[in-house]
């Protein structure tokens, strides 16, 4: 669900035209499914271009390390807390349109449609340009966290509901 295959296809794609990537893969998986992901990256010619973090109790030492975060999952995503946590630690997201991943990100990042590795691979690359063109776009994402999605936004939200009611 999470659609690591399309991240990886993404990723062989992007390299194409830019020799300068790494990319990151974080969190823990059955050993038969990280060995599927493994040789998949190999047969991308990926094997010395991905970082095979596992799981990760430092998310926001990780998240501080990385340029861009990507989620591509395909289904099953309600509220995706990766996103979120990566955009109050000042990173722009690259995210496919499932759950809420597309009102997170709002108009600061990029969202595309799940299962489609030249969409992915085509908003990184812009991801990538406007962050040269906008050097403060990280600042930009936790400003939209904060603003949006901080606990004492939520509270408000519930005051407001609760007041209405009443």
């Amino acid at each position: 669900m999470k659609g690591h295959e399309t991240f990886l296809q993404a990723a062989a794609r992007l390299v194409q035209t830019r020799q300068d990537l790494l990319f990151v893969c974080v969190g823990g998986r059955q050993q038969k499914d990280a060995d599927r992901l493994k040789a998949l990256a190999a047969s991308l010619g990926l094997e010395n271009r991905v970082i095979w973090a596992g799981s990760r109790e430092d998310m926001s030492a990780v998240y501080s390390a990385l340029d861009i975060v990507s989620s591509s999952s395909f289904v099953g995503e309600g509220f995706a807390n990766v996103i979120a946590e990566a955009m109050a630690c000042e990173r722009p997201c690259v995210v496919t349109d499932v759950g809420d991943s597309a009102r997170i990100v709002g108009n600061i990042g990029e969202v595309v449609p799940p299962r489609n590795p030249d969409a992915l691979a085509e908003a990184m690359a812009r991801m990538l340009d406007r962050m040269k063109r906008t050097p403060d776009i990280g600042r930009q994402a936790r400003a939209r966290i904060v603003a949006e999605f901080s606990v004492e936004r939520m509270v408000l939200q519930i005051l407001e509901v609760i007041d209405g009611q009443y």
